[in-house]
């Protein structure tokens, strides 16, 4: 069984090769990028696991678009469209009001 371990390496070299594509075009500025926002008022804290929840979410769309804009041969310009902090972690800017919400404010959301 020769072809195997060729083929382990092909795939190896394949994904290599990968990896390094996305972080070239992660790192190029012509080429926009999103960023993700997430706005609480001010006596509001962002729910615990937010970030994780947002990295998953930000993971499914890029793995999306990169899916069918490939199979329907529309190679993408960028696979990694996001701000990444890190490989498995998505770039989160937090942005927390400086009023707290009045009252009619929240009631209309309270009654809906």
């Amino acid at each position: 069984m020769r072809i195997a371990p060729a083929i382990a390496g092909l795939l190896a070299a394949l994904a290599a090769a990968d990896r390094l594509a996305s972080a070239a075009d992660a790192d190029d500025p012509k080429l926009p990028s999103l960023r993700i926002v997430f706005f609480t008022p001010q006596d509001v804290s962002p729910p615990a696991g937010v970030e994780r929840r947002l990295t998953q979410v930000a993971r499914y769309t890029e793995d999306f678009f990169v899916k069918w804009m490939t199979r329907w041969n529309y190679e993408p310009a960028r696979k990694q469209i996001f701000q990444w902090q890190s490989k498995d972690k998505v770039e989160v800017l937090f942005a927390q009001g400086d009023q707290r919400p009045t009252r009619s404010k929240t009631a209309a959301f309270a009654h809906g």
